[in-house]
């Protein structure tokens, strides 16, 4: 223990640490019931079924399934509609239906540019500004269920800006190309999974941006919409009684 001390005092990143001491550098594997082995049609069923019992949200089939169509498609889903349809509780709900809580980022209207949603060195005081989304994105390469990091508001600032970087390293076909620029070196006191002083995205991890239309928000460019699915919500789904359904573990290659 006081050797662990001795290397937070001395590394760049604190939060990720953390995690490290609390997933003992050891990935979390996900063991699948037989009862969660289900296919498509029944996981958009139990879905519906879990957030109206266990949430009191409601949805419509269309929507859940062209969302989870969109989790197979792309790595990036954009929630679009007016507010108060849904957008950020459905990846709330998913959260909660998969066992794994959703990271939820509010956007700030100031942000320009990487470091806004994965921080930055400080180089006076040679420690790492470590943001929540990074500390997100670290812990969903410990493990192997469906993990989503939630961009809210996510056009009160320029999106081609601050999450350029992501889209553009996404369009790589190899996914073990999927890096990040951390730090322009590395240090024995860094995080295990900080090499090189680079961060992997993982494929579990899915962004899920959502999007208000109104006079406070930027047009989301074509450059965005070509690297990510994009849901239009349009109305709140009416209350209904559904039977009492649990959540699933599953993990995201199943």
């Amino acid at each position: 223990d006081e050797n662990q001390n001795v290397i937070n005092e001395n590394s760049r990143f604190v939060k990720l640490l953390r995690v490290d001491q609390e997933y003992h550098s050891e990935k979390a594997f996900t063991v699948m019931k037989e009862e969660h082995m289900i296919n498509l049609q029944t996981m958009v069923t139990q879905f519906i079924d879990f957030a109206a019992s266990k949430l009191k949200l409601y949805y419509d089939r269309k929507i859940i399934s062209a969302f989870f169509s969109g989790l197979a498609t792309s790595k990036t889903m954009i929630l679009e509609g007016i507010s108060g349809t849904g957008k950020t509780s459905l990846p709330y709900a998913m959260g909660k239906f998969f066992g794994n809580n959703a990271s939820i980022i509010p956007v700030q209207p100031s942000w320009r540019d990487r470091a806004e949603i994965i921080g930055y060195l400080n180089e006076f005081t040679k420690r790492f500004n470590e943001t929540n989304f990074l500390k997100s994105l670290y812990e969903s390469i410990y493990r192997k269920d469906v993990n989503f990091i939630v961009l809210d508001e996510m056009n009160l600032a320029r999106i081609e800006y601050y999450f350029a970087e992501f889209l553009s390293i996404m369009e790589m076909p190899d996914p073990t190309e999927w890096k990040i620029d951390l730090v322009p070196d590395s240090k024995p006191s860094d995080p295990i999974k900080v090499i090189g002083g680079k961060i992997t995205v993982p494929l579990n991890v899915w962004f899920v941006g959502t999007a208000n239309k109104d006079d406070s928000t930027f047009t989301i460019t074509d450059k965005v919409y070509d690297r990510a699915i994009s849901l239009e919500f349009e109305s709140k789904a009416e209350p209904f009684q559904a039977p009492d359904t649990e959540p699933v573990r599953m993990s995201s290659s199943y």
